[in-house]
């Protein structure tokens, strides 16, 4: 709690500083600096003012910040006595905004020009980093690399290199001076969070595969930790996008980016974003392009040329680099989507495949773009697989009436394969009645001729739900009969497997040589050679799937440890860890061994 007295002012400011960001701290900061110039405590005021002014830049508030920077300066001009131990701080911190207000295209250049003669005249010298920064901004290169050679060498010059090289366009000498940065195993350092930032999209130009996914990989780690800015967001979302991950690319969607009030990071995070957008089919990429674009404008104005712009313009015409690049190595492709144009009728025949195929996300994508207008039939099929697929109490009473509905329409096969479906439902209630239906479903089929495997099949699958497997075995030996088709004879081979007690080799060979991934890896788990499978296919289905859980990292992590893929098994582990607080043990053995100082 703050005191009301200024004795414990420092106690209270290191205890604020200690507490997480948020609006309690900010208003608790706000009383520190009243207080420390109520008690004329000079250099805790000046503190608490830069602690206030980073709060508010947390915020998005920089509106808030250039008058705490002005008051400082005002004070630093008038009293200087004040900044014995923080002038160096207060200057660096007045460079820092400077070099920032090329950030918002209300600023003219004299106003910024301005600002920069005022830095050199408090320090007495000129300040080659943010002339640099400026002249990068405006895209003035040769200017931007003669600062950069006069400016003092530190861990950040080549950093600094690589920014200027890629402005330029030169990917290439950019990718040279960076490599010996991207092999550095540390992820937690900000310099190398910024530089791999830079360097994801150009490694994928240059389709340095294997390192633009290391990169990645790092900078996904780094960012858990560093704070990372809008543009690092926008610049992850891009690569994702034009590498084939969608899904990925949407943990990097920030929906409230304008808040962070910062006008070139917006623009920049826009771009980038709606490129993600573009390639998803969402409907908000026009309302990014524009924002984007009008941005660039604005800041091209500011400054008499065209590199914001150009660049803007570039990042959105980008064509995809990879159809699909694994990021991890269990990344599978992302789910399609139904191919544009197809009808009502085109679309429901598609669910009822994929649901066969178990192909859950592919039917549901399908069902969700079937219109709510519909003939009566479609509209029966519609709603039986809503039914089936989000089952409640009413599910059975949909199906009966979809049944009514195909036969007064003369699709006695439909009929007959839903009142199998019926059936199978019913039994878990009354097993007699809900065998007889499904029995009279399978003669009718056997009646008119079409239908009888999977007829025999629903039969097979209901008699072994309660325990009647000879009866089932009997029904599947009916249905191979007359299984015209890999996926319903792959079906019946993998039943017959699981009530012989026999490996399901034949299902699996039936479902592999007929194009039927979901069911040929059902199949393939079922093998005694199931035990040596890849863990990253059998992990990658089940995340692609929505089935994976703290477990399956946990082991994928254990085998990647045990195989001295370190950067693997951390990358496993950090999915484990929040189910299984001890795989951090492990990642941190990981990072030891990896040659990570952090």
């Amino acid at each position: 709690m703050i005191t009301p007295g200024g004795s414990d002012l420092w106690a209270d400011f290191e205890a604020v500083r200690g507490l997480p960001h948020g609006e309690k701290r900010t208003g608790q900061l706000e009383e520190i600096v009243w207080r420390a110039d109520v008690h004329d405590v000079p250099r805790l005021t000046f503190l608490g003012r830069q602690a206030l002014a980073e709060a508010h830049r947390a915020d998005g508030r920089w509106d808030l910040i250039w008058p705490l920077l002005t008051t400082c300066l005002d004070e630093h001009r008038h009293r200087p006595e004040r900044f014995v131990e923080d002038e160096a701080n207060l200057l660096g911190w007045y460079a820092w905004l400077v070099s920032c207000m090329v950030d918002f295209p209300d600023r003219s250049l004299d106003e910024i020009h301005s600002a920069l003669a005022d830095l050199e005249r408090r320090t007495g010298r000129t300040v080659h980093m943010v002339r640099r920064e400026i002249a990068v901004h405006v895209g003035d290169w040769a200017q931007a690399e003669e600062e950069l050679r006069r400016q003092e060498r530190d861990e950040w010059w080549d950093v600094y290199r690589i920014e200027i090289l890629l402005g330029r366009g030169d990917d290439e000498e950019a990718v040279r001076v960076a490599a010996p940065l991207l092999d550095d195993p540390d992820v937690f350092d900000e310099r190398l969070v910024r530089m791999r930032s830079m360097m994801l999209l150009p490694l994928a130009r240059q389709q340095k595969w294997d390192e633009a996914v290391v990169t990645y990989r790092r900078l996904v780690r780094g960012l858990a930790e560093v704070e990372g800015w809008l543009e690092d967001f926008g610049r992850m979302a891009g690569f994702c996008a034009l590498t084939g991950n969608l899904s990925e690319g949407t943990q990097w969607w920030v929906a409230e980016f304008e808040a962070r009030r910062r006008p070139f990071a917006t623009m920049e995070y826009a771009a980038s974003a709606a490129v993600l957008a573009r390639r998803l089919g969402w409907d908000v990429e026009p309302q990014l392009r524009a924002l984007a674009t009008d941005l660039a404008a604005r800041f091209d104005a500011r400054n008499g040329t065209s590199t914001c712009g150009d660049r803007i313009r570039a990042t959105l015409n980008t064509e995809p680099l990879s159809d699909f690049l694994p990021i991890y190595p269990w990344n599978l492709p992302s789910i399609p989507t139904p191919p544009p144009g197809l009808g009502d009728e085109e679309l429901l025949d598609r669910v009822e495949l994929h649901d066969l195929r178990c192909e859950p996300h592919e039917a549901h994508a399908c069902l969700a773009q079937v219109q709510d207008d519909l003939p009566q039939p479609l509209q029966a099929r519609r709603d039986e697989m809503r039914a089936r697929f989000f089952q409640t109490d009413e599910t059975p009473d949909v199906i009966r009436r979809a049944i009514r509905t195909y036969l007064q329409h003369g699709d006695r096969r439909r009929a007959e394969l839903s009142r199998c479906w019926l059936g199978l439902w019913v039994a878990h209630d009354d097993a007699d009645e809900g065998v007889e239906t499904v029995e009279q479903a399978v003669r009718a089929l056997h009646t008119i001729g079409e239908g009888q495997a999977w007829g025999e099949y629903w039969l097979a699958y209901t008699l072994n739900s309660l325990g009647r497997r000879l009866e089932a075995v009997h029904a599947v030996a009916r249905g191979k009969r007359h299984a015209d088709d890999p996926l319903v004879l792959g079906s019946l081979q993998m039943l017959e497997a699981t009530l012989t007690g026999a490996a399901p080799y034949e299902a699996y060979e039936t479902f592999t040589r007929g194009g039927i991934p979901e069911k040929a890896r059902e199949a393939l788990y079922q093998l005694p050679e199931a035990a040596e499978l890849d863990l990253n296919d059998v992990v990658g289905h089940a995340q692609l799937r929505g089935t994976v859980t703290g477990e399956h990292w946990y082991r994928l992590m254990e085998v990647n440890f045990a195989a001295e893929r370190y950067e693997d098994a951390i990358d496993a582990g950090l999915r484990a860890a929040p189910w299984l607080e001890e795989a951090w043990h492990l990642i941190a053995e990981c990072y030891r061994r990896s040659g990570a100082q952090n």
